[in-house]
């Protein structure tokens, strides 16, 4: 239920967030023109999406850039999901800048988005591992109910048929 209800770490419009207005928007907005076309304002460390009209972070390193790992790990373990480093991201299905943005899921029709300890990615990271697992006991179920049936053919025990004996 997080995956679905939780926040994915979409970043909420706020007096921080939202203001100082960038003077190009500032602009057009007192002259009651669109800002569409028009693209995000960069500012040092910071970015202001013309979209939502929020301020985001331009780069928010993941919590792996900071651990005293060997860099050959490091490097391995940014490569998967919910360890990489964040960066904020509109989502143009949901209308919304969200934080460590991954993907919109159109499954569960939200933003997945997190790392490994926040958002839902963790919920969405266990739902893959639970399919995984779930997918490998059905072969193996499976592989081991063939297995019997057919040492049952071979012992003539049956075998005219998968279900028993007609």
């Amino acid at each position: 239920s997080y995956l679905l209800f939780g926040d994915p770490g979409v970043i909420k419009r706020s007096e921080e967030n939202c203001f100082p207005l960038p003077q190009e928007v500032a602009a057009k907005l007192r002259n009651k023109e669109t800002l569409q076309g028009m693209e995000n304002i960069y500012e040092a460390d910071r970015v202001f999406c013309v979209r939502c009209l929020v301020w985001r972070p331009k780069h928010e390193p993941s919590f792996i850039a900071e651990a005293k790992l060997p860099h050959w790990l490091k490097r391995r373990l940014q490569c998967l999901p919910g360890f990489r480093d964040g960066d904020c991201h509109h989502c143009r299905t949901c209308g919304r800048c969200v934080r460590y943005f991954d993907h919109h899921c159109g499954v569960f029709g939200r933003c997945i988005a997190g790392t490994i300890c926040r958002g839902n990615m963790p919920c969405f990271l266990l739902i893959i591992f639970m399919s995984f697992v779930g997918t490998c006991t059905g072969i193996i179920a499976f592989l081991v109910s063939a297995a019997s049936w057919g040492s049952q053919v071979r012992h003539g025990h049956g075998g005219h048929g998968l279900f028993g004996s007609t």
